[in-house]
């Protein structure tokens, strides 16, 4: 298997608010008959200009061979208990086992966080999700969620007080008009990688493009290899992420995105995590 290092990614992100990083990928390899994808986030957790204790921003959702990822309000207190969407998640993943579908998991989970989060914390806090995986005809699909109703230039809008409703934004929208996928046909869709991202993204952006360039020229010299294996692309994309995390320690005023920094494989047979230096399925 030949994996390209993508040298244009076809963007769909909102931009700009100091949260997190979350990512996701849908690579085409042969149209839609041959795809996989990667799913990733940083763990720095912030307050205002105080730094708490990194906490997992992606999460398998392993009945659906999916993955669930979340940007900006990390915790909210109800009934003066305060409650992390960290740990959150994970109770709602293991409760939700009976959806047999991701839509219907996106749909369950809007609901219940419009259900659950006061209305006050969530018209003063941007949130959202992304929700990746593939669908029971193994096609490849993205939903996503906020409560950020668009964007003014490079910047997120003040948030509303309710969780939108989720949007299918690859099936039913991008893999259309991106990869000119006629409904029917799975190799009428061209081949290319399709990315979300959500969070602070300007770094990404730069620093992701300009080392995909950098690295597509070094890796031309014939004692370089290029990533030939997923795998080996899900450890590029860490190298990336981990880049990132390294400007924002050494020049960034607020320090939004540090290590460690987590990536999972989706692929139409299950999902892979690097465990002790070797992909396991999860």
């Amino acid at each position: 298997m030949k994996i390209f290092i993508p040298y244009f990614i076809i963007l769909k992100h909102n931009l700009k608010d100091q949260m997190t990083l979350i990512l996701n990928e849908i690579h085409l390899l042969n149209g839609l008959k041959d795809t996989f994808q990667i799913a990733a986030a940083d763990r720095r957790i912030t307050r205002g200009n105080n730094i708490e204790s990194p906490r997992k921003k992606l999460f398998a959702i392993p009945f659906l061979k999916a993955t669930v990822s979340y940007f900006g309000l990390a915790s909210f207190t109800k009934a003066n208990k305060e409650t992390y969407l960290s740990e959150w998640l994970p109770q709602f993943i293991r409760a939700s086992s009976h959806c047999s579908s991701l839509e219907q998991f996106s749909f369950e989970l809007s609901e219940t966080l419009n259900n659950t989060i006061p209305l006050k914390i969530r018209k003063e806090n941007r949130s959202g999700f992304h929700l990746s995986g593939y669908n029971n005809i193994s096609l490849p699909e993205f939903w996503h969620f906020s409560n950020i109703p668009g964007m003014t230039g490079l910047y997120y809008n003040k948030p509303v007080e309710k969780y939108g409703v989720p949007t299918s934004d690859f099936l039913n929208r991008d893999v259309i008009s991106h990869f000119k996928y006629d409904g029917i046909n799975l190799n009428s869709a061209i081949n290319g990688v399709q990315t979300y991202r959500n969070g602070e993204l300007i770094t990404h952006v730069m620093a992701s493009e300009e080392l995909d360039k950098a690295m597509g020229k070094i890796m031309e010299y014939p004692n370089f290899n290029r990533p030939t294996t997923i795998e080996l692309y899900a450890d590029y994309v860490k190298f990336k992420f981990e880049i990132i995390s390294f400007i924002y320690k050494n020049w960034a005023k607020k320090k939004i995105i540090a290590k460690p920094i987590d990536v999972i494989i989706i692929k139409r047979d299950g999902l892979y995590e690097k465990k002790k230096g070797k992909w396991t399925r999860i």
